[in-house]
């Protein structure tokens, strides 16, 4: 259950959730139903529900309103340890072979979805792409190394990033080059944005499942940042294009609603608020060949990483829309 509403109220209604500011109600359900709270930006939650939470093994995560995890208040219960012990366990019995064939499996995920999406709307101007899309994911089929399946993907994304950025319409969104947090031009600026909020999202799903975000496959698992969300959000990168593409082309976002600072473009906070509610709508879409919506993908995939992490099965990552090993 994510909460929004700046300034709202959670608190318990008998056996239900209730949302509440300034005297209104703005939402109920039944706590049966809730599997995790997410409350963005500045509100406030009863005591009553924080206790009730616990009791009942469901997580509440805070973050700020833009999704940037800030803390979760977790279930204090032996299966909630069980799980995260589990987890490292498992991780920690893996050889470099083992790791290395999840890390390919991610990549060739990142590549077979972006060519699903891409290749009708390149049409002949695509082949160049396309069939370097085939080369990499035949390589990706015989390598169990993650440091050449992260190579792949670097020398994939490159050629995929002016394809992409073809499809803006509006000449103030061009851009030559994929910079990451360094916002040289507009483009640059909003997919880290796009990006941002994937990861964030993520980042919140797999702590409320009680999974150690640190432990990674494709991204190491000695960076400080959370390796294992930036893996499971490779399989939907191109989510994140295709939404960035769609905003522009739409209107939604313009060129005047980015401002240049400090040698960087920077969305203005005017552009926050269209841009969170278009976010939001891309959760809830579901694309044509998909059997659920983004939302529902993100939450299944956590969950199969759940089930690998207690040894219920192989990793399996999102690949055109089904779940493969």
């Amino acid at each position: 259950m994510f909460i929004r509403q700046q300034y709202a109220f959670i608190g318990l209604d008998g056996d239900s959730v209730e949302v509440r500011r300034k005297g209104e109600v703005l939402g109920r359900a039944p706590l049966r139903r809730v599997g995790e709270l997410m409350i963005y930006g500045n509100g406030g939650i009863s005591t009553r529900l924080v206790q009730k939470c616990a009791t009942e093994g469901i997580p509440v995560s805070f973050c700020t309103p833009l999704g940037w995890h800030v803390g979760t208040l977790r279930p204090d219960s032996r299966a909630w340890f069980d799980r995260i012990t589990a987890h490292g366990m498992r991780h920690a019995r893996m050889g470099s072979r083992q790791r290395g064939g999840i890390a390919a499996a991610l990549v060739a995920a990142k590549v077979d979805n972006a060519l699903l999406w891409l290749r009708p709307r390149l049409g002949g101007a695509g082949a160049g792409l396309v069939a370097r899309g085939r080369e990499v994911l035949e390589a990706l089929a015989t390598t169990d190394d993650a440091g050449k399946a992260m190579g792949l993907e670097g020398s994939f994304a490159r050629q995929a990033f002016p394809a992409v950025n073809g499809l803006v319409r509006d000449e103030a969104f061009r851009s030559a080059v994929r910079t990451p947090r360094r916002k040289p031009d507009r483009w640059n600026a909003l997919l880290d944005f796009a990006y941002s909020q994937l990861f964030t999202r993520l980042n919140v799903l797999v702590r409320g499942e009680g999974l150690n975000p640190y432990l990674g496959f494709l991204h190491s698992p000695a960076d400080r940042y959370e390796s294992l969300v930036a893996d499971l959000q490779e399989p939907f990168r191109h989510r994140m294009d295709r939404w960035a593409v769609n905003v522009v082309n739409c209107g939604v976002v313009r060129a005047e609603a980015f401002a240049h600072e400090g040698g960087k473009w920077r969305m203005t906070p005017v552009a926050l608020d269209p841009l969170l509610h278009a976010f939001e709508e891309e959760l809830d879409t579901r694309m044509a060949g998909d059997e659920a919506t983004l939302r529902e993908q993100l939450t299944a995939q956590v969950l199969h990483a759940r089930r690998w992490a207690c040894e219920e099965g192989e990793f399996l990552v999102c690949r055109r829309g089904a779940w493969v090993g």
